[in-house]
């Protein structure tokens, strides 16, 4: 592929946009590329400028520098701003914004410019959410699930170019979250639509996005497929976010040597403190193993948690699924395995 042919597949490219609100640099750089048709979601905890970013695509807020581009077309820049009402999007708030004084079928009809069609255009996306006989209830008569599909109607039914999702999920209880980020999929897929959600859940992020961009104090720390970023971490603070993962703090024991409990680690390069990044998943109880206690137990149903101290003092947990797991309690001496390497990030 050429770079003009990679430059067509390019829905939204932003190029080191920045923000600061008040005394807060909320956005300190915002750089990705997001392709046609492509499920893409940022990620990250509370605070970390996601939302602040998204609104700097929506156009709400405009940024303080960088450049962002819809396709070829320059969106905003120093000198270049398109407002929200010309950028062609789609977005679904956190709250999903509707009108209480409307019916279903009016709320999804409202954006919809040409007034003739818009009756029709909207039962057509009442169909896709699969909302029919939906069409003269009153907002208020609504569930939450059912009041996020019509939001979601409402945004596509224009026909966006981008459609932005702010937190979609927050609003709703766990099981129904779960189905319903099944449909929303289903549905984003079915429309064709370039999607951008931001989100805090790890689990929405991994399970519904085909790539993902890690985001902590204002800059994308990573970029890449869900499998990517949860195995593949590059650095500390996205192993910390994903996976519940151990970080296990030491100081080499040579240059370029670390010894500890599990053995000796070969250092890459001279340095004198590292972080040890360690899967929950990567570590089992076996009769022969390293020696451990276990200090804590907790159960989740599909798995269980089991916090083990080491010989060195430092804490491990082990994730153990299904019903063949050895029998622990808590003060058994245990010993320990490691079915993968550490992954080893300097602390210096």
């Amino acid at each position: 592929m050429n770079d003009r042919q990679g430059k067509t597949d390019i829905a939204l490219r932003a190029d080191k946009l920045a923000l600061r609100l008040g005394s807060v640099q909320a956005v300190t750089d915002l750089s990705l590329d997001i392709r046609q048709g492509e499920f893409f979601a940022i990620l990250g905890p509370s605070g970390s400028g996601k939302t602040t970013s998204l609104r700097l695509i929506a156009g709400l807020e405009r940024p303080d520098s960088g450049e962002l581009y819809f396709g070829q077309n320059l969106i905003s820049s120093n000198t270049t701003f398109v407002t929200p009402q010309e950028r062609k999007i789609g977005m679904v708030f956190q709250d999903y914004a509707l009108f209480p004084h409307m019916t279903v079928l009016e709320n999804i009809a409202y954006g919809v410019g040409d007034k003739a069609k818009s009756n029709i255009i909207a039962h057509e996306y009442l169909n896709l959410v699969n909302l029919v006989g939906f069409e003269d209830r009153r907002i208020s008569d609504l569930s939450g699930g059912e009041q996020q599909r019509v939001a979601l109607a409402r945004a596509l039914a224009p026909q966006p170019n981008i459609l932005l999702l702010d937190e979609p999920f927050s609003n709703l209880d766990p099981v129904l979250r779960v189905n319903l980020r099944e449909q929303v999929r289903r549905i984003v897929r079915s429309a064709g639509v370039t999607t951008l959600m931001v989100t805090h859940d790890q689990e929405e992020a991994l399970s519904m996005a085909d790539r993902i961009g890690f985001m902590k104090e204002g800059h994308i720390r990573q970029v890449g497929v869900p499998e990517e970023l949860f195995t593949q971490p590059s650095d500390v603070s996205v192993a910390e976010f994903f996976g519940d993962s151990n970080i296990l703090q030491y100081n080499a024991s040579a240059p370029r040597t670390l010894n500890w409990p599990f053995g000796t680690l070969s250092l890459l390069d001279e340095i004198s403190a590292v972080s040890l990044v360690i899967s929950p998943d990567s570590v089992e109880i076996t009769p022969r193993g390293v020696d451990g206690v276990v200090l804590d137990l907790q159960y989740f149903g599909y798995y269980r948690k089991v916090l083990v101290e080491l010989s060195d003092g430092q804490h491990i947990h082990v994730r153990q699924t299904g019903f063949n797991y050895v029998p622990t309690n808590i003060g058994d001496r245990v010993g320990l395995a490691l079915l993968k390497a550490p992954t080893i990030f300097s602390a210096d």
